[in-house]
């Protein structure tokens, strides 16, 4: 069942994270549950806010050393690094935010306010706290603003690590008219639009299945998301920019998350380490021991201390 929603939920076209983990569970698959339990526990930090030109974000700010900033896919929210904060901030500062559109950061319905504004929250947030460099990892949505800061700042990266994306191209672009879109534009929620767009064939969730959909979405809007998704066009990402990159980069995906779509992106930097996780989707992957393994692995290799020590 997982092939068959990395299929059509690799590029978050159809599928979230919070629905892959719902529609999952359906085959009883145990990571599902570990993906529900993931979306479901808290992070152990308070709160926080910030103003990115006239939008309202959240962030939350745990452990000590050089800072990581985390950025989420589509439809998620900083919740969904909460394993990998828990590990992560013995040895680093970990920062996670919501994303204009998502969870408790503000939620403007304007295609304009997003884009090269998503790129431009991580630095405002970096500015906001005084960081002049950090190691920046994004997943999914999240990779691709990673993947477009590299070509706009790629002074105020330590390293950076790309998971689960490309970067936009143009054919990821989604306009008013593609169902997901259009669903989400009519004000129907994010879970009724991910249900009413599942293949037709796919099984439908029971009423349990289908309330935790509804309360691991609870905090989304659906405008906003759609907003968020036409705002895509901004993020589109110039490869022959990325050709010139000098920042140690990680690309790290799913061996079920089909991989051949990194074949270019591995021309392009060839001097990047990419990393497949073996039988993994495109959620699962992101969720995975061996995900969080591998970033440790490489920022350690990042890192002032491992520099100086060398």
């Amino acid at each position: 069942m997982e092939d068959a929603l990395d299929k059509i939920g690799w590029s978050g076209k159809v599928l979230t994270f919070a629905a892959i983990a719902a529609f999952m569970s359906l085959s009883h698959c145990t990571k599902a549950s570990a993906l529900l339990a993931a979306g479901t526990q808290a992070i152990p930090a308070p709160d926080q806010f910030f103003d990115s030109n006239g939008v309202r974000i959240r962030y939350v700010s745990v452990g000590q050393g050089e800072p990581i900033i985390l950025i989420h896919g589509w439809a998620a929210d900083a919740e969904m690094w909460v394993s990998a904060i828990q590990d992560l901030s013995r040895s680093y500062r970990v920062i996670a935010l919501d994303c204009r559109g998502h969870g408790k950061s503000g939620k403007p319905t304007d295609p304009s306010q997003y884009g090269m504004e998503m790129v431009n929250d991580i630095v405002r947030l970096m500015d906001h706290l005084g960081i002049a460099k950090a190691h920046i990892l994004g997943y999914s949505m999240g990779g691709s603003i990673t993947i477009k800061m590299l070509t706009a700042y790629p002074q105020r990266f330590l390293a950076a690590v790309i998971g689960g994306s490309q970067g936009f191209r143009p054919q990821d672009v989604d306009t008013p008219e593609t169902p997901l879109i259009k669903s989400l534009l009519s004000g129907m929620s994010l879970t009724e639009a991910q249900i009413a767009n599942a293949p037709p064939n796919y099984p439908r969730p029971t009423p349990e299945q289908r309330k935790q959909m509804e309360e691991m979405n609870a905090n989304q809007d659906p405008k906003a998301l759609a907003a968020v998704r036409l705002g895509y066009s901004g993020l589109i990402v110039d490869y022959d920019l990325l050709k010139h990159n000098a920042v140690p980069t990680l690309v790290i995906y799913g061996g079920n998350d089909n991989p051949s779509r990194f074949d270019e992106l591995k021309k392009i930097l060839p001097n990047a380490e990419f990393k497949e996780i073996e039988g993994a989707g495109h959620a699962a992957a992101s969720f995975s021991p061996e995900f969080v393994a591998d970033v440790r692995d490489f920022l350690a290799r990042h890192t002032s201390v491992s520099k100086t020590s060398s």
